[in-house]
């Protein structure tokens, strides 16, 4: 998973602290995640797959992508809605972290990553699915 600290400031689920348990359901070989305003943005090849908000104002506290057919099923669930301004591209929003379990959040996660990631150009793909270079050792 990846390791990050949240700040103390962190999205408050119904009076509890943001779980420390979601991050490590974020695929551990994302390469990027970023600070965007009040918002922790995960993204491979530069495209997001998840966001965890963290502003607590606000009535969401993560979204990600998902297939059609399960955006169509989550949302009827209680505590999950479409995202804003994305839910056009199949994003859903929590409400709260407990939505979902966390053997469902961690796959829904995957998928997400997935999703993202097979929509890249082949070139990006290739490039994430390779191995570390090692650097040339140097000669003295």
């Amino acid at each position: 998973g990846v390791a990050l600290r949240l700040p103390p400031h962190s999205k408050t689920d119904h009076g509890h602290r943001t779980s420390s348990r979601v991050l490590p359901f974020i695929p551990p070989m994302s390469p990027r995640w970023c600070w965007w305003g009040n918002d922790l943005v995960f993204k491979i090849g530069g495209k997001m797959f998840a966001v965890i908000g963290l502003d607590p104002a606000s009535d969401h506290c993560m979204s990600f992508k998902c297939t059609p057919e399960k955006f169509a099923e989550l949302i009827e669930e209680d505590g999950i809605v479409p995202a804003p301004y994305v839910a056009r591209y199949h994003w859903v929003a929590l409400e709260g972290f407990n939505a979902l379990s966390e053997k469902e959040l961690k796959t829904l996660l995957r998928t997400a990553y997935d999703l993202v990631l097979e929509k890249l150009p082949k070139r990006a793909r290739a490039d994430l699915e390779a191995p570390p270079k090692k650097s040339p050792a140097k000669r003295r």
